[in-house]
């Protein structure tokens, strides 16, 4: 009798929930757009108590809030309702973006109330013992067909941050491929980075390089522990030891601090007992950084480097006699690693929420960093490269002054004969770069007015014009970004280009999101079968921003002329015709083309 009374309650509980259950038709979301959360402050409900609970939980929808809730010892629940069709995957992953989670676990409930499915990983488990064995955190998860509720319960002595996504198993397989491929590049790139730094550093005696190779090095490894990719490279029976990311930020600024110390032992200002105080500090954060508590660590450890950069600062504004440029690469670098070390540091302790960003920061700002660092560092050994070069060319001509007459007039004539070949060979460039728009790569306006000037010579039956625009598409600008807008455009250039086979059709970008196709010897009714088909292939492209897929459609104004019996045309007409017919498609809804059939021949008009 309990049993039965327990299970009535439960589906009193769960079928509200069930009735707004998502239907798994997408290959992927963020669990944060659909699921329910609750913070569990004392971290000691299970299951059974989250579904007995019932409208006690307080449930918050979270919309599209994601979050970093810092350093806390609680626990958090996800409530996720989703509805299997029969025809959809049966097996779909829970991935996690955050690799520093204690504990992820998944449960799945039927609307009886019963558990049907159960799994947990955590970031203390060898990659061998994983439930996946892939970078980062994720659940294999096998879902039944109809209703069905997804509750997920994250635990972690790191930041917590429930950054979750829920793929299927062919989107997740792609995503796996992708990201291999791509960190396999990228610990290559940065080894060889690595490499020709220390090696550079050592050959020219410029030791400054070394500590920054090392710091790229270092800032790239901690970076991979965030990711959860190191794990790839980590011995496979063996988890990777969370004090890892304390003490590799210590490390980095134990490199910093060097690059300071080399800086200034170069320019001969000597080192104080301050500095042995910096290093002991420094010594002992390394050391400390596997007994300390991780929380207090990874405070310590950042602060440290806010410090080792800060002091950075400090000595390069002291040193009047440097020249200005290298200060200013100093400072410049020191600027972006504050700037972008403290938007990790707010979103690690919970203060902030910068999302995807947060994991990426490192790579998009160490980068500059390296660079600007890299430069001041050379540019002392630049400028006496140089004055040794001068001094060796004036002694050379001080000792052979006729032979370096005659070798520079000689070379003066080569000179001016390569130029004047160059010259030409740009020209040619020239000419065809300016027929074409630089970003997709179609004839542009200009090309067009030689079209229709060559097609005009000779007589035609009929011309048939496209005018094509992009839907929303300074929506699409603002919410995705430029780059993706700039993708966009390549994409709808590549499928006109693609489909239109006639050598005598010409596919062109107008201007801003809009292009033109002409096809001569086409009527109206070939016309809109291309448009149709354009707009078809136009809504398969494929375009993304990260994870997140972003539609792509267009509206096309379809117009036809039949020439006059000589065989002439009016292309202006043609053109305002179906440039009319692309604002009625915009203003019926878009995403379709209008055709202007009243307009089909105009040798009356």
């Amino acid at each position: 009798m309990l049993y039965w009374i327990r299970h009535a309650v439960l589906i009193c509980f769960l079928s509200p929930i069930i009735a707004q259950a998502q239907i798994l038709e997408n290959d992927s979301w963020r669990v944060s757009d659909q699921a329910d959360m609750w913070v569990d402050t004392e971290a000691r409900a299970n299951l059974s108590q989250v579904l007995i609970g019932g409208s006690a939980i307080d449930w918050q929808i979270q919309g599209s809030d994601e979050r970093s809730l810092g350093f806390t010892d609680a626990a958090v629940w996800l409530r996720m309702p989703i509805n299997r069709p029969a025809w959809a995957d049966n097996v779909w992953y829970l991935s996690s973006r955050y690799a520093l989670l204690d504990e992820v676990s998944v449960y799945l409930v039927d609307p009886s109330g019963q558990v049907v499915f159960t799994d947990t990983t955590s970031r203390r488990l060898p990659l061998a013992e994983r439930p996946v064995a892939q970078r980062g955190l994720h659940l294999r998860v096998e879902v039944p067909e109809g209703e069905s509720v997804v509750y997920i319960r994250i635990a972690s002595h790191s930041a917590l941050k429930p950054r979750l996504d829920w793929v299927s198993s062919s989107t997740f397989a792609a995503h796996s491929e992708r990201a291999s491929a791509g960190y396999a590049l990228l610990y290559g790139a940065m080894l060889m980075a690595v490499f020709i730094y220390v090696l550079l550093g050592c050959v020219m005696r410029i030791w400054s390089l070394v500590p920054i190779g090392l710091y790229f090095a270092a800032g790239s490894i901690w970076q991979s522990v965030m990711e959860g990719s190191l794990a790839l490279l980590w011995p496979a029976h063996w988890s990777v030891p969370i004090q890892l990311t304390p003490f590799l930020l210590f490390v980095m600024a134990v490199l910093v601090q060097s690059y300071n110390w080399i800086l200034r032992l170069e320019r001969a200002s000597p080192l104080r007992s301050f500095d042995g105080v910096i290093a002991g500090w420094l010594v002992a954060g390394l050391v400390l950084a596997w007994w300390m508590p991780y929380e207090l660590a990874t405070r310590l450890s950042i602060i440290t480097n806010f410090a080792s950069w800060s002091l950075l600062a400090f000595s390069t504004l002291r040193a009047d006699q440097e020249p200005w440029v290298k200060r200013v690469a100093v400072l410049a670098s020191v600027v972006i690693y504050l700037g972008g070390g403290a938007l990790i540091a707010l979103d690690t302790i919970g203060a902030i929420y910068i999302g995807a960003f947060a994991s990426m920061a490192y790579m998009i700002t160490s980068v500059p960093q390296v660079m600007l660092l890299t430069f001041g560092g050379v540019w002392v050994a630049r400028e006496q490269s140089i004055r040794n070069k001068q001094i060796a060319q004036e002694l050379a001509e001080q000792t052979d002054l006729a032979a370096s007459a005659r070798q520079a007039s000689y070379q003066a004539e080569r000179k001016f004969a390569s130029e004047v070949q160059m010259m030409r060979a740009d020209l040619a460039v020239i000419r065809d770069e300016s027929s074409r728009d630089p970003l997709t790569g179609l004839p542009n306006r200009a090309s067009l007015d030689r079209y229709l000037k060559a097609i005009s010579s000779k007589p035609i039956a009929s011309l048939s014009v496209l005018v094509l625009d992009l839907d929303h598409f300074k929506r699409l600008n603002d919410s995705y970004g430029h780059a993706v807008g700039d993708d966009a455009l390549v994409s709808v250039a590549k499928v006109l280009d693609r489909q239109l086979g006639r050598l005598e059709d010409f596919v062109g970008r107008y201007g801003g999101e809009e292009f033109i196709v002409v096809l001569p010897e086409a009527g109206l009714l070939d016309a809109e079968s291309v448009a149709e088909r354009l707009l078809s292939q136009i809504r398969a492209i494929e375009l993304y921003r990260g994870s997140l897929p972003v539609a792509v459609t267009a509206s096309v104004g379809v117009a036809s002329y039949v020439a006059s019996r000589d065989g002439k045309f009016d292309f202006d007409k043609v053109f305002e015709a179906a440039d009319k017919a692309l604002y009625n498609a915009k203003t019926r809804g878009r995403d379709q083309a209008s055709v202007v059939p009243q307009l089909a021949t105009l040798e009356g008009a």
